[in-house]
């Protein structure tokens, strides 16, 4: 018979090693996104075949009367036509429907403003888009479903076309971008970053409540968090510790105002005309005259800029929203909602002193690092349809396909644009030269062939100076930004007033009953220490010192020998 008992089902392992807890772990989610730099490079490197634009159905100006058709029929089969929907390809059944009421929303435009209605025949300029109908006598009482086709068709006149793009929360966001101008090709690099958030130091901050306590004083107080209503969440929520719809709007937002052209970001819309395109932080243009690789490191450092910003402004937003009360009452009520309360009785139990409480708003530091992971070489000339994004392997082929055959011209971009990657510069201002690699691969036949690629095993190292914590994250580190965001912990620290709060005849009493209570904590010691001397003569079997602690302990003056003492006379 085994001795050692039934397997159990689950056990430690014997040789096991403990786990380590580590500050250096980030949050579960790192946050994508993508920054497309144009490249100076005009359109005699491209070939006319690529530098046309689409063929596209115009329908910008023409009257409400011709479009509204167009839209209705495509409403009522839940299919966008791509003769006159190209941006909202492949076509799906919620494609249009998906604009409701007004619409989606709109990107910046040219200088910041909304456009304009303009009605081809009455000549008049409105602000908001018509509501038209084509049929005599049309306007009020409109179905929902014939004011969501003027709606849209009202957006086409203006030179808005729909699109469906997506957003850092993964939906997809109906919204209206403008109609090219004319086609520009050009070459763009398409940089895929990170953003991922490390916790920092933690400690108190504000001091939200003080309370005094008088000698002998109870009293019941509740603290209540900033969690207390759906609407204060959501305006509380942040992508760095508490990611949600709201808070990942609400950054894109942040994103978004930070541009410097806005007319330039307004693009980003036309390349990311796809569900399964990456969030677009960022569209930046390079500057002509200069050189490629100082002036994609410039459009770097200015995207990583805005990136800082957004961030900083939108923590602080959401920071400033986590409020933490801490009230006094005497009873406990019960409050409908989604509100958090902790009650808790304290009291003072010294007679002589006030007791003063300090409750601090505890703070939690955040380190985000904004890191470049990936890079791919695309083909843009405004219009979506122009699109051709290559990874680096497939760079040549992606210049054989919109160049000019001309060899030369074509070292010249390849050239440049391995250039530019193999001197970016770091959060530091240090030169990064192994960001990109080149491989070399056997072939069959005895050649080697080469090819440039992003270096996967690239990871970039960082250090807290405050702290001291390091992270390390993949690719390379372009801005580190610490937000410091108020919690809902509160540290209560409590103070004893210095003032007696009695006269000298109460403090003499005081004395007087802790000295009968020091007396009477001493006698019981000594019962204690004679019950530890009984036993130990009683476990050692000494009759003499038996009998010397019965002449010194015995009641009345017992004889040795007699624990019960001397018989009592006849």
């Amino acid at each position: 018979m085994d001795e050692s008992g039934p397997t159990p089902l689950v056990a430690l392992e014997s040789a096991g090693q403990a786990t380590i807890l580590s500050y250096n772990v980030p949050d579960p989610t790192a946050y994508p996104g993508r920054n497309c730099i144009d490249l100076p490079f005009d359109a005699s490197y491209f070939t006319e075949e690529v530098a046309k634009a689409p063929a596209r159905a115009a329908l910008t100006g023409k009257p409400m009367a011709e479009i509204l058709p167009i839209v209705r029929r495509s409403l009522s089969g839940s299919f966008a036509d791509p003769a006159w929907f190209p941006l909202l390809q492949p076509a799906r059944s919620t494609a249009l429907t998906a604009f409701s009421g007004t619409g989606g929303k709109r990107p910046p435009t040219k200088g910041g403003t909304a456009a304009k209605q303009w009605n081809p025949d009455t000549g008049e300029v409105t602000d908001t888009p018509g509501v038209e109908d084509d049929k005599p006598g049309g306007g009020g009482g409109k179905p929902k479903e014939d004011e969501q086709a003027i709606s849209i068709a009202g957006q086409l006149q203006v030179g808005y076309e729909p699109v469906v793009i997506t957003d850092l929360w993964g939906s997809e966001v109906p919204a209206y971008v403008p109609v090219p101008e004319a086609a520009e090709p050009r070459l763009m690099l398409v940089e895929e970053y990170r953003l991922s958030t490390y916790l920092g130091s933690f400690g108190a901050g504000r001091v939200v409540q003080t309370m005094t306590l008088l000698p002998g004083e109870k009293t019941t107080i509740s603290v209540k968090t900033y969690t207390q209503s759906t609407s204060t969440q959501a305006q509380a929520s942040s992508i760095l510790d508490s990611f949600s719809q709201e808070s990942a709007t609400a950054f894109e937002s942040a994103v978004q105002s930070e541009q410097s052209d806005q007319s330039t970001y307004a693009k980003s819309f036309e390349y990311n005309a796809e569900v399964s395109a990456s969030a677009s932080w960022g569209f930046g243009s390079v500057d002509v005259s200069g050189g490629v690789a100082g002036s994609t490191n410039s459009s770097r450092e200015e995207f990583a800029k805005n990136i800082s910003s957004a961030t900083e402004k939108h923590s602080a937003s959401a920071s400033s929203k986590r409020e933490v009360q801490v009230n006094t009452s005497s009873e406990v009520t019960t409050t409908a909602g989604e509100e958090t309360s902790i009650t808790r009785e304290i009291a003072n139990i010294n007679l002589s002193a006030p007791l003063n409480f300090v409750f601090r708003q505890m703070n939690q530091e955040f380190i985000t690092v904004l890191h470049l992971v990936d890079v791919r070489v695309a083909f843009f000339n405004n219009y979506a349809e122009s699109k051709r994004e290559r990874t680096l392997p497939e760079l040549q082929a992606l210049l054989d396909e919109v160049m000019v055959p001309d060899d030369e011209k074509k070292r010249e971009v390849k050239a440049e644009i391995l250039h530019a990657l193999k001197t970016m510069v770091d959060w530091r201002g240090e030169p990064v030269t192994d960001f990109v690699r080149q491989r070399s691969y056997p072939e069959r036949d005895g050649s080697v062939t080469r090819v440039w690629q992003v270096n996967r095993d690239k990871y970039t190292d960082y250090v807290d100076p405050v702290t001291g914590a390091a992270f390390r994250v993949p690719g390379v580190i372009m801005s580190v930004q610490k937000n410091v965001m108020r919690t809902e912990g509160i540290v209560v620290e409590a103070l004893q007033g210095l003032a007696p709060a009695l006269d000298r005849y109460n403090v003499a009493l005081q004395d007087e009953a802790l000295q009968e209570r020091r007396a009477a904590n001493a006698a019981a010691d000594l019962a204690n220490r004679r019950e530890e001397l009984a036993q130990q003569i009683v476990s050692s079997g000494d009759a003499t010192m038996a009998d010397a602690y019965v002449t010194v302990f015995a009641p009345g003056g017992a004889a040795p020998g007699d624990p019960a003492g001397p018989a009592p006379a006849g």
